[in-house]
């Protein structure tokens, strides 16, 4: 049976456990699916009564035409030989582990780098606090410069002050006296 698909993903892991649980319910003693390199067609190989694999057969077309996500099958016969269901259960759970390694293995790469990445940005960070106390003592110094300057301009101002208000009954009398 050759499976290609339509608007659903064929060669997706759960696609050939979908199989798979449906050839068991069918009483399917012969199981095997191959993913095509088009990655997009899934072979199912079956064996076991005739009406048993018919019965699959049916239900798997059913499956595709009833599925808003459908694929379509193609039905032919096969004249070699195909591991029995519990061989494939063992070799489908070896090769989803094998890639489940090496997407950790993969992880584990990307983890690496996300930690150098980190360590950059770490000292970038440190770098940026030490820049930013820096500035931070210097606007402190600039404000406490920037307020002695403001209070002796005020001191002076007051000072000024106190000596017209000191010459002011002066002034008064004299322009009183002209």
């Amino acid at each position: 049976m050759v499976i290609r698909e339509g608007t659903r993903k064929v060669q997706d892991a759960d696609f050939r456990l979908c199989l798979l649980k449906e050839a068991r319910k069918q009483c399917i003693t012969h199981f095997f699916t191959d993913n095509l390199p088009d990655k997009k067609t899934v072979v199912a190989y079956v064996g076991g009564r005739a009406q048993d694999v018919d019965n699959y057969v049916k239900t798997i077309i059913e499956m595709g035409k009833g599925n808003p996500k459908g694929f379509h099958v193609e039905v032919g016969r096969y004249k070699g030989r195909i591991m029995t269901i519990s061989d494939f259960v063992g070799y489908f759970h070896t090769e989803q582990l094998v890639k489940g390694v090496n997407v950790m293995e993969s992880m584990g790469t990307r983890m690496g780098s996300m930690d150098t990445g980190m360590e950059t940005l770490g000292m970038r960070m440190e770098t940026l606090g030490t820049k930013m106390e820096s500035m931070g003592m210097r606007i402190s110094e600039t404000l406490q410069d920037v307020g002695e300057r403001f209070a002796e301009t005020i001191s002076a101002g007051f000072k000024h002050m106190d000596e017209r208000f000191d010459r002011l009954p002066r002034d008064v009398v004299k322009e009183l006296r002209k």
